[in-house]
């Protein structure tokens, strides 16, 4: 009796050890090494190739073709944001939504608050709202229509804006990319690997700031020149060539560790 007992506790605890090294759900959305949590800042530079942006600047910008023009607005949308560290784990933020507008200094930067502290190697994010967000109606905080941002329920947000001045002849430059859903629409995913692994520390501030290339924009073949398509208004090849430039508009400028 005592040996059946024995050989009953051991196939037992066998039994708890084989449960123990074969977890059913190994996959973590956050880092799973983290321990504590900070905060990751994250800026943009608005640049028009190697110069800093300067809304309504007497002296104007060259696009890629050579024609001068000038800015006075300029606005996309960064939602979606997710961070990846070293070991693939993903960290997406929540209510993820931002509008940078060059007009307004605060809105060129925002912060991610209890990060879980890792070693992050890549971002992503997308330009543009996603498609459940431009058929939500009215929308608070970044995404109110109060920006001027949103044409209607229907067609949704606008995922980016340009607006300005051809230099040659004075007339009016402006480009509303939207658009969600096919064939022409304005949403794109941009993955960045970070040029300094970021580093997530508790109760440290990490900053990733990112450069924003408007020329970018307006580069052949997608876009056919200022003279051929000064103004759009609505979704249509154009608008989703343009699109298809902008994911190229970010660059890491830099990572600044704890």
């Amino acid at each position: 009796m005592k040996k059946l007992f024995s050989f009953a506790l051991m196939a037992l605890a066998l039994a708890s050890c084989r449960k123990k090294a074969l977890p059913e759900n190994p996959v973590s959305n956050t880092p799973i090494d983290s321990v504590g949590a900070g905060t990751m800042k994250v800026s943009f530079h608005n640049k028009v190739d190697s110069q800093d942006l300067v809304l309504n600047r007497t002296e104007p910008y060259t696009a890629p073709d050579g024609d001068e023009y000038s800015v006075r607005t300029f606005n996309y949308y960064i939602s979606n944001v997710v961070f990846v560290d070293a070991s693939g784990n993903r960290f997406a933020e929540k209510e993820s939504y931002h509008l940078v507008r060059a007009e307004e200094p605060s809105s060129l930067s925002f912060s991610i608050s209890q990060m879980p502290s890792g070693n992050y190697v890549a971002m992503e994010f997308l330009i543009g709202v996603d498609s459940a967000r431009n058929v939500s109606g009215a929308q608070t905080g970044d995404l109110s229509p109060d920006y001027g941002m949103f044409w209607t329920w229907k067609t949704g947000y606008i995922m980016a804006k340009m607006e300005g001045t051809l230099q040659s002849n004075g007339f009016p430059l402006i480009y509303h990319i939207a658009g969600f859903s096919k064939p022409y629409y304005g949403i794109r995913k941009v993955t960045l690997p970070l040029s300094t692994n970021a580093i997530v520390a508790n109760n440290k501030e990490t900053n990733v700031q990112l450069n924003a290339n408007l020329n970018t924009w307006f580069a052949a073949p997608g876009f056919p020149g200022f003279s051929a398509v000064g103004i759009i208004t609505s979704t249509s090849p154009t608008s989703s060539a343009i699109a298809d430039n902008y994911v190229q508009m970010f660059t890491i400028a830099s990572v600044k560790n704890p």
